[in-house]
C-alpha cells in the first residue's frame, strides 16, 4: 500500500507543476471489511455508489494494507511502514497544506487519543469530525470529537444518531466549505468505522438483508466465488478457492441459525449505510462542480474480522456501558442467543464463520499476513 498511495500522490504533485487547475484528492477508508463485500467485487450487498465509482474508474484486486487498523492508517498518512514512523514523520495533510490545499478529515482517527495533542488538527487537517479511538458504539460513539473538542452525540443530536450516516453528512459539510474557496484544491480523508464491530444498524435496513443469508456461510462463499469468476474479477487458475478453514463450523451442524443470520444481515446493513454515505459525498462533489477534478481512492484497512466478543473480554462498550449502568440498563456484550443484536444495548461481532465467507476467495483474516489479512479491493476514480 505504501508505494501505491505515494505513487498516486506523486502523480498529483507532478500535475501541480504543469497545471493551474490542481486536482482535489479524496481518500475513503473502510473498516474490517471482506475482500468480496462490494457488489463490484462479487458481493450480494447493495453498494451502487461504490460500484458506480468502480465502473467509471479502475478496480484493483491486489492492493495492499498492513492487515490491522492503526498500522494501515499510520502508513497511509505517513508513507512508511508503521514501525518506521514516529511523531516527527510528516503526514500527507502536512505536505499538501503548505502546497495550498484545504484539508479536512471525518471519521476514525485511531492514531492517538488526545485531540488537543495528537489529533488530526495537529497533523495538518484544518477541520475534523470523528472518533479518536478504534471502536465504539455507532449509536453513541466513544471519543467523538469536533476539531479539538470532545462532544456527546446524544447531547448534540438527540435520538436517531447513527455514526455512519453522520460521517457522510459531515463530509458533505466539508465539501460545501471547500466550494467557498474554489481557487484552492482540497484533500479530504473520510475514514468510516463500518463495518467494524459492534454490530449496529437501523432495523429497517437489517430486515432488508435477512432473506439473503438463509443458506448460511458456506452457500454465501460459493455464490460470491461464482459471481467473481463470472464478472472477471478473478480467474480460477490464479485464484482457486481455498479449502474451508479447519475451525469454520458447518452450517448444518450449528444451532441458533436465526440469530446468526441476523448478525450477517446487520453487517450487510452497516456496509449498505456506508455506501449510502458515499453516494451523498459523490452527489456533493457533483453539485459543487468538483467531481471531474477529484481523484477518489477507496480501500479497506485490513481484511474481514474474525474477532469474537465474549463476555467483557474486549471491554469496548466504553461510555455505552457507563451510561447504561447509570440508567439502570444492561448492555449485552458478546453472544447472547436470546437477545438479537443491532440495537444500542448490544455489543457483538460476526465472528470467524461469516468472516471466512466475507473474505472469499482469500485465506485467513485481519491480523494475519496472509492475503486475507493484507490484500484489499481498491477503487481509483479520476474522471479528468
Amino acid at each position: 500500500m505504501k508505494f501505491t498511495i505515494l505513487a498516486l500522490v506523486l502523480t498529483v504533485f507532478t500535475s501541480l507543476a504543469a497545471a493551474a487547475d490542481r486536482p482535489n484528492i479524496l481518500i475513503i477508508l473502510t473498516d474490517d471489511m471482506g475482500f468480496s463485500d462490494l457488489g463490484s467485487f462479487g458481493g450480494e450487498i447493495d453498494t451502487p455508489n461504490l460500484d458506480s465509482l468502480a465502473m467509471g474508474g479502475l478496480r484493483f484486486t491486489e492492493f495492499y494494507n498492513t492487515a490491522r487498523c492503526w498500522p494501515t492508517r499510520a502508513t497511509l498518512l505517513g508513507g512508511r511502514y508503521s514501525d518506521r514512523l514516529g511523531p516527527s514523520q510528516v503526514t500527507i495533510a502536512e505536505v499538501l497544506k503548505p502546497a495550498g490545499y484545504q484539508t479536512a478529515m471525518v471519521g476514525k482517527w485511531h492514531l492517538g487519543m488526545n485531540p488537543r495533542k495528537d489529533g488530526p488538527i495537529q497533523r495538518g487537517f484544518d477541520d475534523f469530525y470523528g472518533t479518536m479511538t478504534g471502536a465504539g458504539s455507532f449509536w453513541d460513539p466513544y471519543t467523538l470529537t469536533r476539531n479539538t473538542d470532545p462532544i456527546d452525540a446524544e447531547e448534540e443530536e438527540g435520538e436517531g444518531y447513527y455514526y455512519t450516516d453522520v460521517i457522510g453528512r459531515e463530509a458533505v459539510r466539508q465539501i460545501d466549505a471547500f466550494a467557498k474557496n474554489k481557487d484552492k484544491p482540497f484533500f479530504q480523508y473520510v475514514a468510516f468505522t463500518a463495518a467494524h464491530w459492534p454490530l449496529h444498524a437501523p432495523e429497517k435496513t437489517i430486515q432488508k438483508y435477512i432473506p439473503r443469508y438463509q443458506g448460511g456461510w458456506e452457500e454465501l462463499r460459493a455464490a460470491r466465488y461464482k459471481r467473481m469468476l463470472e464478472m472477471g474479477i478473478i480467474d480460477k487458475e490464479r485464484w482457486p478457492l481455498p479449502a474451508t478453514e479447519w475451525n469454520v463450523k458447518k452450517w448444518k451442524d450449528i444451532d441458533h441459525k436465526e440469530w446468526r443470520i441476523r448478525n450477517m444481515a446487520i453487517y450487510a446493513a452497516m456496509v449498505d449505510h456506508m455506501d449510502q454515505a458515499v453516494g451523498k459525498i459523490v452527489d456533493a462533489l457533483k453539485r459543487t462542480g468538483a467531481l471531474d477534478n477529484t481523484l477518489v481512492i477507496y480501500f479497506h484497512d485490513n481484511g474481514a474480522c474474525p474477532e469474537h466478543l465474549g463476555g467483557n473480554g474486549y471491554n469496548t462498550a466504553n461510555n455505552v456501558l457507563a451510561k447504561a449502568k447509570k440508567a439502570g440498563k444492561k448492555v449485552y456484550v458478546g453472544d447472547h442467543f436470546n437477545v438479537m443484536m443491532g440495537g444500542p444495548l448490544t455489543y457483538g461481532s460476526v465472528g470467524q464463520n461469516w468472516a471466512h465467507s466475507q473474505n472469499t476467495p482469500l485465506r485467513r483474516y485481519k491480523m494475519n499476513v496472509h492475503e486475507g489479512g493484507a490484500c484489499t479491493p481498491a477503487i481509483v476514480h479520476w474522471p479528468k
